[in-house]
């Protein structure tokens, strides 16, 4: 069929949204590349995925067009994702558009799964999250033929977020899970969690590189990581969650480290704060209690007699020990 003229065809579309993927380098204003960005997914013909669908529609690179595959590797290297994340099939976050397009070098969930048809693990997972399996069932087929470390790193990839597995299956059972691949890999899962740290730490923005990593995914891997030996990087001390498991990671800490992450952690306390963390505050309190923080807890129930009635004794309890 012909093209009226003025008009481009599909493959002179594909060519010249190409051509402005190639330029992303040269735009440094951050508001003309997110333009850019935007009218190259339409040139390039890439779906639009409608407001509320499921963001589970992810395919192999292979399932597009070689040129649309190198457009997606330029914005993945010089942009990060296609506008709004909304492309049918596609990744929404940088760190998989990178994996997924080749752009670097593939992770253990990009390698292809034993079985058939071959497919990559990620996709694997997906489709039996979607159909309704646990994390045990999934992992049990997905990740086989894995050594003990690599099914570590499959596991804590998808703990943090990678293709929005996490959500298909239970957040709080996957950090059971990361905990559970540790043991499985003994002391060579403790070198990784701190190689692991050492290779986050210097991130800008966990979000952006790696996914969702907080104080509740992390745990089981600073613990493993300190069995490893080495000291915690100052990034990662207010992840450590204060409860008495993490004791050795507390202690581990020096008294100057200790006291600026209690004024760090503390400041914007109220009362939510003290009523979650009181048990933890007086089974840690060698390591985190000082008269400074009382006095600052004191503060957050003046005044209030549910508080103080709550509260006082066992403030004044835990002030006799600098009387």
């Amino acid at each position: 069929m012909g093209h009226r003229k003025g008009e481009m065809s599909s493959k002179a579309k594909l060519q010249r949204a190409l051509e402005m993927a190639r330029s992303l380098p040269t735009i440094e204003d951050h508001d003309r590349r997110i333009d850019l960005v935007e009218e190259i997914g339409v040139l390039a013909g890439f779906e639009e995925r409608e407001v509320g669908a499921s963001p589970h529609d992810l395919v192999p690179i292979e399932a597009f067009d070689p040129l649309q595959q190198e457009i997606l590797r330029l914005v993945a290297r010089h942009h990060g994702t296609l506008v709004g994340d909304m492309a049918v099939g596609v990744p929404w976050h940088r760190f998989d558009l990178l994996a997924w397009s080749g752009a670097e070098e593939p992770r253990v969930l990009e390698s292809v799964a034993p079985g058939a048809p071959p497919m990559p693990r990620w996709l694997v997972l997906q489709k039996m999250g979607l159909a309704g399996s646990t994390w045990a069932e999934a992992r049990a087929n997905a990740l086989r033929g894995l050594d003990a470390v690599q099914s570590l790193d499959a596991t804590f990839l998808v703990s943090v977020g990678a293709y929005g597995l996490e959500e298909l299956f239970e957040s709080e059972g996957l950090a059971t899970a990361v905990e559970e691949a540790l043991a499985e890999a003994g002391e060579r899962g403790n070198v990784y969690a701190r190689a692991l740290l050492e290779r986050l730490a210097p991130m800008a923005d966990f979000s952006m590189e790696v996914g969702i990593v907080n104080g509740a995914r992390l745990e089981p891997l600073l613990r493993a990581a300190h069995r490893a030996g080495g000291a915690i990087a100052k990034r990662f001390h207010n992840m450590i969650p204060w409860t008495a498991r993490n004791r050795p990671l507390l202690a581990a800490l020096s008294p100057e480290e200790r006291a600026a992450l209690v004024i760090k952690k503390t400041r914007s306390w109220g009362a939510p704060n003290l009523e979650m963390e009181m048990d933890n505050l007086e089974a840690l309190a060698d390591l985190l209690v000082t008269p400074e923080l009382l006095t600052h807890l004191r503060g957050i129930i003046e005044g209030d007699e549910e508080l103080e009635s709550l509260y006082a004794a066992r403030l004044d309890a835990l002030g006799r020990r600098f009387a």
